[in-house]
C-alpha cells in the first residue's frame, strides 16, 4: 500500500471484504452498499488525498485565523482569546463537517446499487500473523518518531505564532506516526492502526 492510500485508513475500515468484492457501510454502522475490488482502491485513495488536503487546509486555515486575530485584536486580552477560540472552534467544526461529508461517498455515489457488481476478487491473501509485541514496539516507535517530528514543526513555527506552531505540532506527529505505520505494513503485513479493535470515528445520526 502507498503512503497516500495509507492516509485513507478511515475510509478503509468502513469496507468489509465479500467473496465478491467489499461491502461499505458508513461508519461501519450504515446501510451496506457493494463495491467492486477497483471502486474499493479509489475511494481510499482519494481519501488518502482528501487526508494530506485537509492537513494543508487546516494549517492555512489557522494561520489566516491568527492574522485575522492580529489585526483585530493587536494587543491581545480577553477579546483577542475569545475571538481566536470561536475561530478555532469554527475551523474544527468545518473540517468535522468535510471529512465526514468525504467518508459517505461510496453512500451517496453508489446508493442506488442493489447487487454485487461483477468482476473477479483480486489479492485476497490472509495477513500474516504477526505477534503483539512486534506491533507494541511499532506503536511505540509511532508515536516517538510523530512526537519528534511535531517538535520540529513546533519549533520552527513557534517564534511567529503559538496558535500555528500547536497546529504545526499535531500534523507532524500524525505524519510522522503514519509514515512509521506505512514501514510496519511493508515489514510485517499488518498495519498497527488497523490492528486497534473495532471503532466509530465520525458517528452522524
Amino acid at each position: 500500500m502507498g503512503l497516500i492510500k495509507g492516509y485513507g485508513i478511515f475510509m478503509k475500515r468502513q469496507f468489509q471484504r465479500t467473496p465478491t468484492g467489499y461491502v461499505y457501510r458508513f461508519d461501519g454502522k450504515g446501510q451496506p452498499v457493494p463495491v467492486s475490488e477497483r471502486e474499493y482502491h479509489r475511494y481510499v485513495r482519494r481519501a488518502g488525498w482528501s487526508f494530506v488536503f485537509h492537513c494543508i487546509g487546516l494549517l492555512l486555515a489557522v494561520v489566516a485565523a491568527a492574522m485575522v486575530n492580529e489585526a483585530l485584536f493587536p494587543d491581545g486580552g480577553a477579546g483577542g482569546v475569545l475571538f481566536m477560540g470561536v475561530l478555532l472552534v469554527a475551523i474544527v467544526f468545518a473540517l468535522y463537517k468535510s471529512i465526514a461529508w468525504g467518508l459517505r461517498a461510496p453512500e451517496r455515489e453508489l446508493s442506488d446499487r442493489t447487487t454485487p457488481p461483477p468482476g473477479p476478487v483480486s489479492d485476497a491473501r490472509p495477513r500474516p500473523k504477526v505477534s503483539g509485541f512486534v506491533l507494541f514496539a511499532y506503536f511505540v516507535l509511532e508515536v516517538v518518531v510523530g512526537g519528534l517530528a511535531g517538535l520540529v514543526l513546533f519549533g520552527l513555527f513557534e517564534p511567529w505564532n503559538s496558535d500555528v506552531a500547536l497546529v504545526a505540532f499535531f500534523i507532524g506527529f500524525l505524519l510522522g506516526a503514519w509514515a512509521i505505520d506505512r514501514i510496519c505494513e511493508r515489514r510485517t503485513g499488518t498495519s498497527v492502526l488497523e490492528a486497534l479493535p473495532p471503532f466509530h470515528v465520525f458517528h452522524i445520526p
